[in-house]
């Protein structure tokens, strides 16, 4: 039931199917392909492993220690994620404190934070954010607070950096598309032309995760008639031996 009401809340055509380990050279002929196909696909984002190091020249540790007894257990702020970077604002992204930057933004590296992470670790705009990523350290500053819809099937961040502010960092690329049944055969011709990249099947993963719950359900419901049966032929022989 709870996997049935949580299907209905999601659009029919939200993305189904993951894309992740796309190097930067297929990002156009994948983005292409899917076009020439017609599939609705969001866009790619590269994808870079980093953590923040300092907070306003705290030690993200110290600070997580300090704040650990003042807050519910939740994201991190010295946890490692994956980053981004993007011009514009994710679809169900909505903006509540400070602003978006520009397409064009230039200058000092600015990031957007999640509004859960930047809560529960108390974190404004304006603060001065120091990440380490790939060995090498980088200083940026919040730019604005983000409310992201986690439940959309599509790729979400923590993380969002101003355009231009991790290109001296290699990264690969992900998206997610939506792929109706009667044209899986897409996948065959697209991991055949890109074998390196990897395609999470979103639709199967749920499918199979229902029919093990279908399974238990069956199994539970099973040891419920043996537990009535034998109640009840238990019920029986008190009787029979209490006749006399």
């Amino acid at each position: 039931a709870l996997i049935t009401e949580w299907q209905a809340q999601i659009p029919a055509d939200a993305p189904n199917h993951f894309a992740i380990n796309i190097s930067p050279e297929d990002v156009e002929p994948i983005r292409e392909m899917l076009t020439i196909n017609g599939v609705e696909a969001q866009p790619l984002y590269p994808m870079i492993r980093g953590r923040i190091v300092k907070v306003n020249e705290e030690l993200a540790e110290e600070r997580d220690a300090r704040l650990r007894n003042a807050r519910d257990d939740g994201p991190r702020s010295g946890s490692g994620r994956n980053l981004t970077w993007s011009d514009v604002l994710p679809d169900d992204n909505r903006v509540v404190a400070g602003q978006w930057w520009n397409e064009d933004h230039e200058g000092e590296p600015l990031v957007s934070l999640e509004q859960e992470l930047a809560e529960r670790n108390q974190l404004a705009v304006g603060d001065e954010l120091t990440f380490t990523i790939q060995g090498r350290e980088l200083v940026t500053r919040v730019g604005s607070i983000r409310a992201v819809a986690w439940d959309n099937m599509q790729p979400n961040f923590y993380i969002i950096f101003s355009p231009g502010a991790l290109d001296d960092y290699p990264s690969t690329f992900m998206t997610s598309f939506y792929l109706q049944k009667e044209n899986k055969l897409f996948l065959n011709d697209l991991l055949h032309a890109y074998p390196t990249m990897t395609v999470i099947e979103i639709d199967a993963l749920i499918e199979q995760v229902q029919r093990i719950i279908d399974q238990v359900t069956l199994a539970i419901e099973l040891v419920l008639v043996l537990i009535l049966a034998s109640g009840a032929l238990v019920l029986l022989a008190s009787i029979q031996a209490s006749m006399d």
